[in-house]
């Protein structure tokens, strides 16, 4: 990662003598993450058609808009929140998300990713699920309702995992200090693994991220006879 910290591939044992070279501040075995799985009412339920659909559809789900129906933001300013997906990229080109997505970054490849285009690059979409359920435009007569609901928001592609779901800390750490260097307000990693060890790399970049104003949200592990660190 540059600097005096390491990030080292194979066994946990073998990272471990750099420990103790002169200079190294700290260690960090490569682990592999991988994307995890996936009430107050208020009077006005979005005209989205797969609203219903969607999770909790009886109570209205509170998130979507926190109680605010869709015309009562009409006439305000409000701060554009810029939300990075450390994912596997993001569709722009959804009818969804369209009017949402920004350029944003390829860390497995160290490239930008263009604004308009479709960056995910996964089986499964798992990175345009993820930010669908975030910032989904809602009461636009098309798809889902986002978590966003009609506030501002700024959705910004940072692929940190591959084609299979699957990634290392070290794009992963790559992705987060790009976020912190380009004004990312919200930091969101749908993604988990097993730890035996501190990933102290990861956790500077937490860290860091921090210390610069950006809020971070991790999975918390909800697979099915899995139990995921987030």
């Amino acid at each position: 990662l540059g600097g005096n910290m390491l990030l080292i591939d194979g066994y946990y044992e073998d990272a471990v003598q750099y420990e103790r070279m002169e200079g190294v501040v700290s260690v960090t075995y490569n682990y592999t993450f991988e994307t995890a799985g996936y009430a107050d009412e208020y009077s006005e339920e979005p005209d989205d058609p797969y609203f219903a659909q969607q999770p909790y559809p009886g109570k209205k789900a509170t998130w979507f808009n926190m109680g605010v129906k869709a015309d009562n933001i009409e006439g305000f300013e409000f701060t554009t929140i810029r939300v990075a997906v450390l994912d596997t990229g993001i569709d722009a080109t959804h009818e969804d998300l369209v009017n949402r997505v920004v350029a944003g970054y390829n860390a497995i490849d160290d490239e930008v990713i263009e604004a308009g285009v479709n960056s995910d690059i996964a089986y499964d979409s798992h990175g345009t699920m993820v930010a669908g359920l975030i910032g989904a435009e809602a009461y636009n007569g098309k798809g889902i309702a986002g978590v966003a609901g009609k506030f501002p928001v700024e959705l910004v592609p940072v692929r940190a995992l591959g084609a299979d779901g699957k990634g290392k800390i070290a794009d992963i750490v790559r992705g987060i200090y790009w976020c912190i260097d380009n004004d990312v307000d919200i930091i969101n990693m749908s993604f988990g693994t097993r730890l035996n060890y501190y990933p102290a790399a990861l956790g500077k970049a937490v860290d860091a991220a921090d210390e610069c104003g950006s809020m971070m949200i991790a999975a918390a592990g909800h697979e099915s006879g899995k139990t995921l660190t987030g």
